[in-house]
C-alpha cells in the first residue's frame, strides 16, 4: 500500500502555481514554495506541515491528509493576506487532483486565521485543508 502524501503535495503546488487569481496576487510565476529561501520576495505562499491518517475501510485503502498552507505579506493591514487566502481557498476547493493509483475524494478548508507577526511588519495567513484520497 503506497501513500498519496507526496502526490497530494505536488497537486496542491501545481493548482496554486497555475491559478490565475493566485498569480495576480503573488506574482507570475506564482511564488509558491515548500521551502523558502532567505530574504524572499513578498507576498508568497508556503505549503507547510501535513498530517496523514488512515481512513481505510475493509474494502478499500483510504487516507485523510490535513495540509497547512501559509501566506505571507508585508502589506500594511490584513487585506492583502486575506485576499491571498481567499484565492487559495477558491483554487483548492474546486480543484480536481490527478493522483496515480488513487482517487481524489475532495478538498475542503477546515481552518483559517490571519495574524500579525511579532515583527510588526509581516502578516501571516494560516489555512488548513483536508484532502481525502482513496485507492483505485
Amino acid at each position: 500500500m503506497a501513500s498519496a502524501e507526496w502526490e497530494v503535495q505536488q497537486d496542491i503546488y501545481s493548482v496554486l502555481r497555475n491559478d490565475a487569481t493566485v498569480k495576480t496576487l503573488v506574482g507570475d510565476p506564482a511564488r509558491v514554495y515548500d521551502h523558502v529561501l532567505q530574504d524572499p520576495t513578498f507576498p508568497y505562499i508556503v505549503i507547510g506541515e501535513a498530517i496523514t491518517v488512515d481512513e481505510s475501510t475493509f474494502a478499500k485503502f483510504g487516507q485523510e491528509h490535513t495540509v497547512d498552507v501559509d501566506s505571507w505579506s508585508q502589506y500594511r493591514g490584513l487585506s492583502e493576506v486575506k485576499r491571498i487566502m481567499s484565492a487559495i481557498q477558491g483554487a483548492l476547493h474546486e480543484a480536481t487532483f490527478t493522483l496515480s493509483g488513487f482517487v481524489h475524494g475532495g478538498t475542503v478548508q477546515i481552518f483559517s486565521q490571519a495574524l500579525n507577526d511579532p515583527d510588526g511588519l509581516t502578516r501571516h495567513g494560516v489555512q488548513t485543508f483536508k484532502v481525502v484520497t482513496l485507492e483505485t
